[in-house]
């Protein structure tokens, strides 16, 4: 069924079809035409009401056009970041890749003992290790090419930012 619209009134109107011997009490008498005034459609969603779309992050783009694989990782304080992986354990923080501070194909990343190491280092970050080394407790410092050196943990946790 259709909902039409005249050009002056830009209103939908009521919608007819010919009367056939399914239109119940609904059959005009003088017209031989039945009627629906039921609303059993539901509207359409207009232009502003439909969802918008979604644009494809650019640094996950770059990682997959690079080669990489793409996965979604935690940090300490609940944040969420992009790890693009490559063949022989070799990885990026997305972003990191893609304002080339960490090399396209990745780093070495085995060797690392604490999640907050290996993200120093995909980040393009230098770590140093200062306090129990190749344990779970492993305490270091990760230092950025413009000086800024934030505690590892620090760091992972949200409470350091190489750019700030």
């Amino acid at each position: 069924m259709n909902n039409y619209t005249t050009q002056d009134e830009q209103k939908p109107t009521q919608v007819v079809e010919p009367a056939s011997e399914n239109c119940g009490d609904e059959e005009d008498d003088t017209t031989g035409i039945c009627t629906d005034t039921s609303s059993e459609k539901e509207p359409q969603p207009t232009a502003d009401e439909q969802e918008p779309v979604e644009l494809a992050n650019p640094a996950s783009t770059n990682c997959i056009e690079r080669g990489g694989t793409l996965t979604i990782e935690t940090l300490g304080d609940g944040g969420q970041y992009g790890v693009c992986s490559f063949e022989d354990g070799m990885a990026c923080e997305e972003w990191a890749m893609f304002r080339g501070e960490c090399s396209a194909g990745g780093i070495k990343t085995t060797g690392y003992v604490t999640p907050a190491s290996r993200f120093c280092a995909i980040t393009g970050g230098e770590y140093a290790i200062t306090d129990n080394s190749n344990t779970e407790e492993e305490q270091g410092t990760c230092t950025y090419e413009n000086g800024k050196t934030c505690d590892v943990w620090k760091l992972f946790n949200g409470e350091c930012h190489p750019n700030s």
